[in-house]
């Protein structure tokens, strides 16, 4: 996760706030459950995240040494089976 706690506590507060200025939408509960539901939301999805990195990481370690080889750049691979397999599960990274 590349998000400290504290941050993601704190982009929580801040959607939970643009939701609660928009005069079309009424929020429903106190502050600090929609927060924290909110903050629920963003937590798993960066989990889900670093699941998929690793994921294509797991898949391109038995291509390595073949990659270094060809000079391809293990990083760029990664970026690119990440996108890929976020693709195939609909996924917005």
């Amino acid at each position: 996760m590349r998000l400290r706690p504290e941050k993601i506590q704190m982009l929580a507060e801040l959607i939970h706030d643009a939701l609660v200025a928009h005069p079309e939408l009424k929020l429903e509960g106190e502050r600090d459950a929609v927060a924290g539901l909110i903050r629920r939301v963003i937590a798993e999805d960066l989990q889900a995240e670093d699941e998929l990195e690793e994921e294509a990481r797991r898949l391109l370690e038995e291509h390595r040494e073949e990659m270094t080889r060809k000079g391809i750049a293990f990083d760029k691979m990664l970026l690119k089976t990440k996108q890929k397999l976020a693709r195939e599960r609909r996924f917005t990274l």
